[in-house]
């Protein structure tokens, strides 16, 4: 049963301030004490000054408990609240902006404490939902100097607390992510991650228990929060015994409380992991929930996610929904579970599995509320079909599924969400950030009523709904797949003789067009060879990306020096280096740092960016190979995260047999932190034509044509 809130209008601002002097006093003295009555007045009714803005006559939802004041003005001054009185007693400037609230509902916005910012067009979605804050689960450079902009207030933009790279163990489960295979290691990523600026540090599923605990170590002597998942190796009991702050997902509780007999105890590697809804031993999964109580960790339960693990013809399905059409057809594309390796060997009986799980969390869900754990409000955008911001709405519609009332799942995502982070929101109330949503219904009766909008406060500045639905419709346009990407770019700049004519190349994701690439190939005079590249893609994979590269290398193919002009999702820099003797030195600048040094034995190492140009000479490389021979080739990339440094990269080069004229490799390529397989084909003149890669999300295609 719930309870319906109880409306008031009780208030300390609307108690009577008129003065009742039953004494008899100087003349003097009344008029002193006739001024002091008269600015205690003004305190609590708070006269605006030019440039507040004011929500007049709205019911205010202040989310310090399962109530609403009615009838209520409140002012806003700069970022913050000034001040909440009845709207009788409680006087606004004449210049002040003024919001009419007759009908409607304040709120605080919300916090989706479970997300992924990868690109601009996710913090529009987010603010245009309701979403004034986001604590993002994997931060690069880039996401760092959205948080910048945000504190300046350069951008329409949630505010912003990141992690950096998660922390994995080896073999990592995302390729690109901090890998740590001892104490020390696991120490230095977190330091890097602390000096470079990040919030918080994220761990994952497969770090060991010494290094996670080096990880629990240094972060507890920074001052650094830990979150994310419960590693495999670690358990769920030593999580919340050195209190990881935050647990995300659920998943840990159903690996630890496995009853005798699972085939999954024991076992780091298991058959799709939602089989542990099948050998839950419910005394244990109790104790677990009680434990968490003590522990005080947080759980951000992400329910909604799982949901949208579904088979291809149910995903279909769910790409027809309205919300949609905000999401880049790349990352759309990515959706699609048969190019996804997590889901690409899933059967109808594992997604069966998905669906029995989906009760059981809601259980999970319910039992840790009920047992007074801490819980978040989290989405995990953008996995399959959950879209940011408006995802953050479905999970409170699940929360409310499994039991929670309207007021007990929207705390989650304002006064919870503020407790954890240390933060001044959360609450409508004088002092708190002026995050607010403006609704047409009371979301204490309804939680459908926190998405029916008349618009969103974002740190004191007021976005009326339709001004919000222009902003996402701007987004619709930019995805426009047929202008010329490259246009960006001046032509390439070419110096000695032309080896090979500038080559473009049209580059597509899983079917989707995004963006070109084109290079050429230059022999010096004194028979050293020149390669110019420019790229420009649309949120391949993991966001926006431009990228110029200008390189020289000998007669043999080594790398001698090269230059290069970057922005991508892991932030903006340019670099530029030379090799003499085997040694590289050089140094490189992001656009919000200082410039950071290069200093490395490479040996006679190939430069191997995930470009056309470079390809293209790993290939030259290879020319001598016959069919079925294979070579390896060392190579060295530049990569930003977690800090700047030269990494490593074994390339393994084998000739296929031909097709026609055109001679064909498969390029199987690992680093530290991840590998990947190319297959490539060269045209009889010598030059790459295709280039075909499955990536952990999707299919990438380089197709040498020009645009369309």
């Amino acid at each position: 049963m719930f309870m319906r809130p109880q409306q008031t209008t009780d208030s300390a601002a609307a108690r009577d301030c008129s003065p009742k002097v039953t004494v008899r006093i100087g003349l003097h003295a009344g008029v002193l004490l006739v001024a002091l009555i008269g600015a205690a007045c003004a305190v609590l009714s708070r006269r605006a000054v030019d440039g507040d803005v004011a929500f007049v006559n709205v019911t205010v939802v202040p989310m310090d408990a399962p109530r609403v004041l009615a009838n209520q003005t409140v002012i806003v001054k700069g970022s913050r609240i000034e001040a909440i009185g009845p709207t009788a007693t409680t006087r606004v400037a004449r210049r002040a902006r003024t919001i009419d609230g007759a009908n409607r509902f304040l709120m605080p916005g919300l916090a989706d404490m479970h997300g992924h910012v990868n690109d601009k067009a996710t913090l529009t979605l987010l603010v245009a939902n309701g979403v004034t804050t986001v604590r993002n689960m994997w931060g690069t450079r880039e996401v760092l100097a959205w948080r910048d902009d945000v504190s300046r207030s350069a951008i329409m933009a949630p505010t912003i607390v990141t992690a950096g790279p998660i922390v994995d163990g080896a073999p990592p489960v995302w390729d690109a992510s901090t890998v740590v295979k001892d104490d020390r290691e696991a120490k230095d990523a977190v330091d890097r991650q602390h000096a470079t600026g990040y919030d918080f540090v994220k761990v994952y599923n497969n770090l060991s228990r010494g290094a996670y605990d080096a990880v629990i170590a240094e972060a507890s002597r920074l001052g650094v929060p830990v979150a994310g998942h419960v590693p495999i190796d670690v358990g769920l009991e030593h999580a919340l015994e050195v209190h990881q702050k935050s647990i995300e997902h659920l998943d840990g509780y159903f690996r630890a409380a496995q009853r005798e007999g699972s085939p999954i105890l024991g076992k780091r590697q298991i058959p799709p992991k939602f089989r542990t809804i099948d050998w839950l031993d419910e005394d244990k999964l109790a104790r677990l929930v009680a434990l968490t109580k003590e522990a005080g960790s947080w759980n951000c339960v992400t329910l909604v996610v799982y949901r949208k693990f579904v088979s291809l013809d149910e995903g279909r399905a769910l790409l027809a929904r309205p919300e949609m059409k905000y999401v880049s057809p790349q990352t759309r594309a990515s959706w699609d579970p048969t190019k996804d390796f997590r889901l690409k060997t899933y059967t109808a009986d594992d997604f069966a599995a998905f669906r029995r799980a989906d009760a059981r969390r809601l259980a999970l869900a319910r039992q840790l509320h009920d047992a007074g754990a801490r819980l978040l409000l989290g989405t995990d955008f953008p996995n399959p079909y959950v879209v940011p911001g408006f995802s953050i709405h479905e999970e409170l519609g699940f929360l409310v599924m499994a039991g929670l009332t309207p007021y007990d799942a929207i705390r989650m995502g304002t006064e919870n969400a503020a407790a954890y982070l240390g933060a001044d929101f959360g609450e409508v109330a004088p002092g708190k950030r002026a995050d607010l949503i403006l609704t047409q219904g009371n979301p204490l009766d309804d939680v459908r009523n926190v998405s029916r909008r008349e618009g969103v406060m974002l740190r004191g500045q007021w976005y009326p709904e339709a001004e919000l639905q222009r902003a996402l419709e701007g987004w619709v346009d930019r995805f426009d797949p047929k202008h010329d990407r490259l246009a960006v770019f001046k032509p390439l700049n070419r110096e000695g003789t032309v080896e090979i004519e500038p080559q473009t190349f049209r580059v597509r994701y899983s079917g989707v067009f995004a963006g070109q690439q084109r290079f050429a190939i230059d022999r010096l005079p004194d028979g050293r060879r020149a390669l110019t590249l420019q790229s420009a893609l649309d949120e391949v994979d993991m966001g926006s990306a431009t990228n110029e590269l200008h390189e020289t290398l000998d007669g043999s193919g080594t790398l001698l020096d090269a230059d290069i002009r970057k922005s991508d999702w892991f932030g903006a820099f340019t670099a530029s280096f030379r090799v003499v003797d085997g040694h590289l030195t050089g140094s490189a600048k992001f656009s919000s740092g200082d410039p950071v040094s290069l200093d490395e034995a490479v040996g006679r190492a190939v430069f191997v960016p995930s470009v056309a140009g470079a390809w293209q000479l790993l290939v030259e490389r290879a020319r001598a190979l016959r069919v079925g021979q294979a070579m390896d080739v060392d190579g060295i990339d530049v990569d930003p995260e977690p800090v700047l440094h030269i990494v490593k990269v074994t390339e393994h080069v084998k000739r296929l047999p031909d097709v026609a004229s055109e001679r064909r490799y498969t390029v199987d390529e690992k680093r530290p932190n991840g590998s990947s397989r190319l297959e490539l084909t060269i045209g009889s003149s010598g030059v790459l034509t295709n280039v075909h890669g499955a990536l952990q999300i999707g299919e990438i295609d380089l197709t040498s044509a020009e645009p369309k």
